[in-house]
């Protein structure tokens, strides 16, 4: 596996010489090369101009990450409706409201 810093530049100089590679393209080869989806997320909106947010939702609903979609959504789920109330019922603020 490339160091993300490694894949990162690849990615840049590539998009450089071929504007036409699609986002699709990007997010399988930081797939294929064993990066982290959040590794893929940063990338991709740094390669394509694209609001972090964005490329979030882009990579989660992307076909190379569809294995741990599921798994992912739970989590968020769960995460969601921990980090809004406490022990105490109290509504918590939460970066993701």
């Amino acid at each position: 596996m490339d160091s993300i810093e490694e894949s990162r530049q690849l990615l840049k100089a590539h998009r450089l010489e071929h504007p036409e590679i699609g986002i699709e393209d990007a997010i399988m080869y930081f797939r294929q090369s064993g990066h982290s989806k959040i590794d893929c997320i940063g990338a991709v909106s740094e390669a394509f101009g694209i609001i972090h947010l964005g490329a979030k939702k882009i990579v989660h609903l992307s076909p190379a990450w569809e294995f741990g979609r599921e798994a992912d959504e739970e989590f968020n789920d769960t995460f969601f409706v921990t980090t809004q109330h406490d022990e105490h019922g109290k509504k918590l603020t939460s970066i993701f409201s």
